[in-house]
């Protein structure tokens, strides 16, 4: 499959320079030599191009007549290549190679950028029991769902009047009491999400995070600040299927998080500390903001959905 792509960047690299597009000519030069230097670099990127090379998709001839036909011929390749790499992103997930699934995500990213593809309009899924809270809006490919784009999409806990929701910021300012800001629409299928959180107060056991619960009932949280500075606690078990003490804490820092569900693994990190364990809740999912006694601020929560 690579080899077909590059025979398609090259195929449309002489139409644009005998065009005189010396601009869309640059650009597919580069690309060509990413795709082809990439193809002998160890680790992750080459085992993830290997696996490329060998996926079941081949694609369709499409009709050799390039100025009638390009922009279609190169958005089915473009997209089936994208499918390809998508399939292959959560697998390296499941296996537990992150580096090799980011570097599948900057590959399907670079080549939508390099043909300026714009994302297609998504559809409703069906949601089953009429009385199921909604689940969030998705394409037939993998998308992002801003969660903080509205704040009507949280709901309140009862008699708490510390969260304060805004369109593009969370706050849950510090308190004595333990409760949880929840998503209104369920998550549909195994998804990674990315968040900034800045911490309002330090304390013992003062856990603040992201709780996930499955349709089976499981339940997680992915804490900072609990009883250790990072940890996974599996709710249902009552028991903590992951930490890290080398996580530094304080009232100025804004943490990166990034938490990445699929199916029997949850793995966490935060500013560089990476932390996994098992993961028995399945989608689709609740995910909600909970915060112990001390508060903190949220900002830049989205969910990326799995292609499957």
């Amino acid at each position: 499959m690579v080899q077909q792509y590059l025979e398609e960047l090259e195929r449309l690299r002489t139409h644009y320079q005998q065009t005189g597009s010396l601009g869309a000519t640059k650009e597919l030069l580069a690309e060509i030599a990413r795709l082809e230097a990439s193809r002998s670099m160890n680790g992750a990127p080459a085992s993830l191009l290997k696996e490329v090379v060998s996926a079941r998709g081949t694609f369709r001839e499409a009709s050799q007549d390039l100025e009638q036909h390009d922009r279609e011929r190169r958005s089915r390749i473009l997209k089936e290549y994208q499918t390809e790499l998508l399939n292959i992103e959560w697998s390296l997930v499941r296996e537990g190679d992150l580096d090799g699934a980011e570097a599948a995500r900057r590959e399907c990213a670079a080549a939508a950028a390099l043909f300026g593809e714009k994302p297609s309009k998504h559809s409703k899924v069906p949601t089953g029991d009429p009385e199921e809270p909604p689940r969030v809006k998705e394409k037939k490919d993998q998308k992002t769902v801003d969660l903080l784009d509205r704040a009507t999409k949280w709901k309140q806990p009862d008699g708490d009047k510390d969260w304060h929701v805004r369109k593009g910021r969370i706050a849950r300012a510090n308190s004595s009491k333990t409760s949880s800001l929840e998503y209104k629409n369920r998550i549909p299928r195994w998804f990674r999400l990315r968040g900034e959180i800045g911490l309002l107060g330090l304390g013992e056991s003062d856990g603040k995070g992201v709780s996930i619960t499955g349709a089976n009932g499981q339940s997680y949280f992915v804490a900072i600040n609990d009883d250790l500075p990072f940890t996974i606690y599996d709710v249902s078990a009552e028991e903590v299927v992951a930490s890290a003490s080398s996580l530094a804490l304080d009232l100025t820092t804004q943490f990166k998080l990034t938490i990445t569900a699929s199916d029997g693994l949850l793995v966490a990190e935060v500013n560089g500390v990476r932390i996994s364990g098992r993961f028995s809740a399945q989608p689709p999912f609740r995910l909600g903001l909970t915060a112990q006694r001390s508060g903190f601020k949220v900002e830049a929560l989205q969910v990326q959905l799995s292609n499957r």
